[in-house]
């Protein structure tokens, strides 16, 4: 299947503010040139039909850094990317979809 029709496809899920629960989301979307940029607002544990590209934004593409403290090979305290927490989600209820918002991603160095 073409990306393009992929991305276009909805899906039904729900809309998850780990940010500030409780809170609504208001932001703008385009992924192809040829798309319009639209608007969405999302109330957060609420049920909404979205196109595929919008989903797998909110679960990949929304989220921020948290710096840690670490020792490298020397034994200097440097400051890296501990993990990253994301700010939105959306469970798909599409069973053949694969979305669904990724946990806390914890990197892993060797000392």
């Amino acid at each position: 299947m073409p990306e393009w029709i992929k991305d276009h496809k909805e899906v039904t899920g729900k809309f998850r503010n780990f940010e500030c629960p409780g809170a609504p989301l208001r932001f703008y979307y385009r992924k192809w040139p040829t798309d319009t940029i639209e608007e969405f607002n999302l109330d957060d544990d609420q049920t909404y039909t979205l196109p595929y590209m919008v989903a797998k934004h909110l679960n990949e593409d929304c989220w921020v850094p948290v710096h840690e403290h670490a020792k490298d090979a020397k034994g200097n305290n440097v400051e890296r990317v501990g993990r990253k927490e994301h700010n939105y989600g959306f469970y798909s209820y599409n069973f053949e979809d694969d979305l669904q918002p990724a946990p806390t991603i914890y990197t892993v160095e060797e000392a």
